[in-house]
């Protein structure tokens, strides 16, 4: 109740704002499009897709008659629609706001400004969900580039993109281009993060399931029993994702032939469905 209670109070102030900003400056200003795009994103966060995308679009046409169409507030409205569209999975229609937001912020920011690499994340993952790995590829290694000459080598951002990198050749079927970046990315995150985050299982699952996907059990059964250990240690109350996990490992056990061990893990299963219905 307190968060519908925040939301409405927000929703109520920035009306508020818009209201203010038309009233002492006239419609058309920049600070209504900032205020409309505010509005748009708390629509967005509450699922009203529709009525964000108006108030994106309304914002980007206040401030490229305002501003100019290459300004830097044009590119972060064009980086906020393409976002609402590829959430909705339009990605094609996401592409070209990308493409002119990037396009923006290299003319007028420079091609290691942090929001140009937004950007050419942001395209590179729009390629990506639409298999178009050959133009996905070179923007994924650009911001893997930037990302090592800005932030060191053992940053918690370059294992993202490196992990980006390896996602792209595992969908192409090249495993072992993917293994190599996965294996990199999971050493800096081994280092950067503390060794029961949530961050570091998600990731142990992902590598576990890469080898589990190759057949290569014996290689996987490490990376669940990790992650594994970690969900159960959580603090959170996940418990679907938990019997998933154990389901997942005892599955593993039994193909590998540790019969004694998937029958645990299967026992501990029926024990925690059993406690929570």
């Amino acid at each position: 109740m307190r968060k519908k209670i925040l939301i409405i109070i927000a929703f109520i102030l920035t009306n508020s704002v818009i209201t203010s900003a038309q009233d002492h400056i006239g419609p058309g200003h920049p600070d209504e499009a900032s205020a409309l795009n505010n509005l748009a994103v708390k629509y967005y966060f509450q699922g009203k897709y529709s009525q964000a995308e108006i108030l994106y679009n309304r914002a980007l046409e206040i401030f490229e008659e305002s501003l100019g169409s290459d300004h830097p507030y044009v590119a972060t409205s064009l980086n906020n629609l393409g976002l609402l569209f590829s959430f909705q999975g339009k990605h094609a229609e996401a592409e070209p706001l990308f493409q002119r937001s990037l396009k923006i912020r290299e003319q007028k920011l420079g091609k290691e400004h942090p929001d140009w690499v937004n950007s050419l994340d942001n395209l590179a993952e729009n390629y990506y969900s639409q298999g178009k790995y050959m133009q996905a590829e070179p923007l994924y290694k650009q911001a893997l580039a930037i990302d090592e000459k800005t932030f060191g080598a053992h940053h918690l951002q370059v294992a993202n993109s490196l992990s980006n990198l390896g996602e792209l050749y595992d969908s192409q079927g090249m495993k072992k281009e993917a293994e190599s970046y996965y294996l990199r990315a999971l050493k800096i995150k081994e280092k950067a993060l503390k060794p029961g985050d949530s961050e570091l299982e998600s990731f142990l699952y992902k590598l576990a399931q890469y080898y589990n996907s190759l057949k290569k059990y014996k290689e996987a059964e490490p990376f669940f029993r990790r992650a594994l250990e970690i969900k159960e240690n959580s603090a959170d109350d996940d418990i679907p994702g938990l019997l998933a996990d154990m389901d997942n490992i005892a599955e593993l056990y039994r193909k590998i032939g540790k019969n004694a061990e998937a029958r645990v893990y299967r026992k501990k299963a029926r024990e925690i469905r059993a406690s929570t219905h």
